[in-house]
């Protein structure tokens, strides 16, 4: 790679030097950041190519289940938890959803029959994930979350499944 500087316009001279994975960032690029995240909300990234092949397959439970998850979804990992990392089970489920133990059981179950949801478990209780080619908080997905989901079809790429792109 050759080597990139950082030059002060008016004498030339070299401030500093650019090394590789540097990136510029400019004010104008931290002004539009700032004036969209004026209160420091955080924002999830849904596939919208994925979505909309997926709701008319997903009855309104599993449906509302999804959109009602989606804030809690923590970056990079997709589990569903709270803003201070407590993880997200089955009781705090019912309420955020607002449907009955039963109804949010069997969503909870069909979800993860189609691979939108993945119920783990860690030491000490469930933990829910959300399928990041759904929805995704992060630059990267991460190993983990392929293996979680390998068997899942991608609607959007013809139904091919992702471990078959891995």
């Amino acid at each position: 790679m050759e080597n990139r500087a950082v030059c002060d316009t008016k004498t030339g001279e070299v401030v500093s030097e650019l090394r590789e994975g540097d990136r510029i960032l400019r004010k104008e690029s931290i002004d539009a950041f700032k004036q969209h995240n004026k209160d420091g909300r955080s924002f999830i990234k849904g596939n919208t190519a994925e979505m909309r092949k997926l709701t008319p397959l997903l009855s309104m439970n599993e449906r509302a289940m999804i959109f009602s998850l989606m804030p809690y979804t923590a970056y990079q990992t997709c589990l569903i938890q709270y803003p201070n990392g407590k993880d997200i089970g089955l009781q705090e489920i019912i309420k955020i959803s607002g449907m009955c133990r039963n109804t949010a059981s069997e969503t909870i179950r069909r979800l993860s029959a189609k691979d939108v949801l993945y119920r783990g478990r860690n030491s000490r209780n469930n933990q829910y994930f959300i399928n990041p080619w759904i929805v995704y908080r992060g630059a990267e997905f991460n190993i983990v979350l392929s293996e979680m989901f390998k068997n899942y079809r991608i609607l959007s790429r013809g139904g091919i499944q992702w471990k078959d792109l891995l």
